[in-house]
């Protein structure tokens, strides 16, 4: 919904009417000429500053955002929150740990399985933004960084990860 503003006529509208003579319409049209550009500038990036402010700092809205305006098809960047990660630990078959946790090929179409970082899992990030590593040619880190910095909650640290999906 873009606001077109005719100031010429809006001004010499809101004069009173025993205002409305030919000396004082002519000097207010031209002061509306004048400021028709603002309105012009404005009808114009409208629109993209409505598109940015539809987005917060949630992760879901976040997600969105990123994939919108880096990855559109594929849809494949997404954002884990590391608050409820639960660490995976490697050991062997003679440490007996209780329920074993087996790694798949991709082939085999397990659902993956991340092993984090000590710093991820014990707190020290607020989320994690998982991109494919085939579109790390087309975009930077520091691109994804802008974007997210733009809508992040302030205070949150976060990690950005190019991973083969």
């Amino acid at each position: 919904m873009n606001v077109v503003v005719i100031f010429s006529d809006l001004l010499i509208q809101g004069l009173p009417w025993f205002l409305r003579r030919a000396v004082f319409s002519a000097f207010f049209r031209a002061v509306g000429t004048v400021m028709q550009p603002i309105n012009d500038t404005y009808a114009g990036t409208a629109g993209a500053i409505r598109e940015r402010l539809r987005f917060t700092g949630q992760i879901v809205s976040l997600e969105y955002r990123l994939n919108d305006v880096f990855d559109a098809t594929p849809r494949r960047i997404f954002i884990e929150d590391t608050a409820f990660l639960i660490g995976v630990f490697l050991h062997t078959k003679s440490e007996a740990f209780p329920f074993p946790v087996y790694l798949f090929r991709k082939s085999e179409a397990a659902a993956p399985l991340y092993i984090y970082r000590k710093s991820e899992v014990a707190g020290g990030v607020g989320f994690v933004v998982h991109v494919p590593d085939d579109l790390g040619s087309a975009i930077t880190e520091a691109r994804i960084r802008k974007e997210v910095d733009r809508y992040r909650a302030a205070g949150t640290s976060y990690t950005v990860i190019f991973e083969p999906l």
